[in-house]
């Protein structure tokens, strides 16, 4: 049987994950590791540079926008649950 998702915490708890990542990998291209994907980070990003600002505003941007995505996600995927499930 298929479960609906908790669209609000399912979308919060991706944005730590991607706020999370995108700390890490800031971290680490300063010691010289993921240079690149920092790089692609930043091509991606609006906001986000190497600078403490930059990283600050990039964790932000990507916190926001993956919550937004996540949460349309979950909700468009409850109401497959209910349409195929017939339950609400």
């Amino acid at each position: 049987m298929m479960e609906k998702l908790n669209s609000t915490a399912f979308g919060f708890a991706s944005a730590i994950v991607a706020a999370i990542v995108m700390v890490i990998i800031s971290i680490l291209s300063k010691f010289g590791i993921y240079t690149e994907a920092a790089q692609m980070m930043s091509s991606w990003h609006i906001f986000y540079d190497a600078s403490m600002w930059g990283i600050l505003a990039g964790i932000i941007e990507a916190g926001v926008s993956t919550f937004v995505l996540v949460y349309l996600f979950a909700v468009i995927h409850n109401k497959i649950v209910i349409l195929t499930t017939g339950t609400n």
